[in-house]
């Protein structure tokens, strides 16, 4: 059986696909306006109000547009109920991790996920090369998006073999 390069593998993955472009960015990714973010003097009460109704497990705390803090359900959970502060009274400030490790947004898939895993997070906020939040990438996002990347290089090495992609192409690297 001829070998196959990568290269000439790459030309039958169809060319929406992170796999058609050189490197999948995280500005590819994350979108500006699904970010919820609050103040560091909001609410606790509203913080979770926010998560409820936004669906989402984390808010980003920012402060001129850059990031502060992050607040997940377990931060309120712990910091919050668990201590018997008051969540209409207790302020993001008080609850919220303000140690952040953040990427930027021209940075790749695989760094933002190499980052996680060294700083062992779940919830990486994204931020642009001015250091203004763009948003928040979770370990979920980025598992959903490597998910249907192999969904998508199982399909092209399928056709491959059944006559359906351009064998010449492979024949050819």
């Amino acid at each position: 059986m001829p070998s196959t390069s990568f290269a000439a593998f790459k030309n039958l993955v169809p060319q929406n696909t992170p796999l058609g472009s050189e490197s999948r960015m995280l500005h590819d990714i994350v979108n500006r306006r699904n970010l919820v973010s609050v103040s560091k003097t909001t609410p606790v009460s509203e913080v979770a109000a926010l998560m409820e109704s936004h669906n989402i497990g984390s808010v980003m705390v920012l402060e001129n547009e850059t990031p502060v803090g992050i607040i997940t359900d377990r931060d309120i959970v712990i910091r919050c109920v668990c201590s018997q502060q008051d969540p209409k009274t207790c302020q993001a400030q008080e609850v919220m991790t303000n140690s952040l490790h953040f990427v930027f947004e021209s940075d790749g898939i695989f760094e933002c996920i190499q980052k996680m895993r060294d700083e062992k997070i779940r919830r990486m906020p994204v931020v642009d090369l001015q250091g203004k939040a763009v948003g928040i990438l979770s370990m979920g996002d980025l598992l959903a998006i490597l998910s249907k990347e192999f969904f998508d290089l199982t399909y092209a090495a399928t056709r491959i073999g059944d006559g359906s992609a351009d064998e010449d192409k492979l024949k050819a690297a």
